[in-house]
Formats: structure tokens, sequence, C-alpha cells
């Protein structure tokens, strides 16, 4: 079965538009990024190279984050060591988890199908959450 993916717009991502019936006096737009890597060994060629994975991560932290791996096994594959790569179990999950603390971001990993759903509830509880704390 192919995979189908949701498609939003930056626009549609990052931005909420006014609405005066609930409230909204303006245009909201939020400041977050979703980084999507099409799965283990993409994430991995990444981290290989860790001086530009690394600036990525830097730029990327000004901002709430969320590392996307659509693979749904890809943590397991990670501890199995079944990947591409001659990295070492160990080291690829110290790194992983090293840039995770360092850089406040969370890799989920999850089935490609989904990844259009996730993004769009994780920008639409990110909007609630910091419209009820009064942030935006």
């Amino acid at each position: 079965m192919p995979a189908f993916h949701y498609r939003y717009s930056e626009s549609e991502l990052k931005k909420i538009l006014q609405n005066l019936e609930m409230g909204l006096t303006r245009d909201i737009y939020l400041t977050a990024d979703v980084e999507r890597k099409n799965g283990i060994d993409e994430l991995l060629e990444s981290i290989k190279d860790r001086t530009r994975f690394e600036n990525e991560l830097i730029r990327a932290s000004k901002h709430p984050f969320v590392l996307i791996v659509e693979d749904v096994e890809g943590y397991q594959k990670i501890l199995n060591g079944t990947y591409r790569s001659k990295y070492e179990p160990k080291s690829l999950l110290g790194s992983l988890k090293t840039f995770e603390v360092r850089y406040r971001f969370s890799a989920v990993f999850i089935n490609p199908m989904t990844t259009g759903n996730y993004i769009y509830y994780h920008f639409l509880y990110m909007a609630r959450e910091l419209l009820k704390k009064g942030v935006i």
C-alpha cells in the first residue's frame, strides 16, 4: 500500500488566522520547526557528518523543534544495529541522545503514513498550550 502523506503549507502549519469570535484579534505565527528524515539510514548519514548535523541543530534549537524519523521500527533498529552503516549501536544511540539533550529536541520514530497527522497535531497542541499560557 503506498504511503499517504498529509501535506500542509508552511503558513497552514505556523499561522493562526484572526478570528474575532474566538477572541483572536490578529493573525498569530508559531515559531517552531520540524526536521524530517526518511528513515534510519538518512538519520545515520546526518549524524556521521557531525559538524554539519550539529550546525543544523544549533540553528534549529533557537525554536522548539522535533526530529521525525519515518521508520516506526527505527529505535529498535538502532538498538539492534540493523542498518547499513558500521556505526556501533551504542555509539549511535549515545550520539542521538546526547544531541537531544544538548539541543533540546525529541526524535520520534513514526510510520510515514502518519507524518502529516503528527505534524498537524504537534502544532495544534503547541498553539493551544501557548494560547492558554498567554504567550501568544
